[in-house]
């Protein structure tokens, strides 16, 4: 969900991960943008936790392994728009402690 104050929740990240499995995550993200990139819709992680015991009322959003993230629903705080949409990690971005991800592409969904 993307809140009217640019907050996005993503309710179920999930990570396979061939060691430990398949761990899910909730994370919290904010827009911050940054006159040195102008062009980017940064978004800064705010915070995160573990599932412990997911229930999947929505789909899944996946975490690669190189920190990307695929979202393939998020509603808009109007309660009609909907789109899906590509997260980027930035090394560039994400600086003293802070972690950022851009929007590296996205779509409506029309239903």
């Amino acid at each position: 969900m993307l809140d009217s104050s640019f907050v996005l929740h993503i309710p179920i990240l999930s990570n396979n991960d061939s060691a430990i499995g398949t761990v899910s995550l909730w994370a919290d993200f904010v827009y911050k943008p940054d006159s040195a990139y102008p062009t980017l819709v940064p978004l800064m992680l705010t915070t995160y936790g573990i599932v412990n015991h997911p229930s999947f009322s929505c789909a899944a959003s996946r975490l690669s392994g190189n920190l990307s993230i695929h979202i393939p629903e998020v509603l808009f705080s109007d309660q009609m728009t909907r789109m899906w949409m590509y997260l980027e990690y930035s090394p560039h971005l994400s600086v003293s402690g802070k972690n950022y991800w851009y929007l590296k592409n996205f779509g409506v969904i029309i239903k």
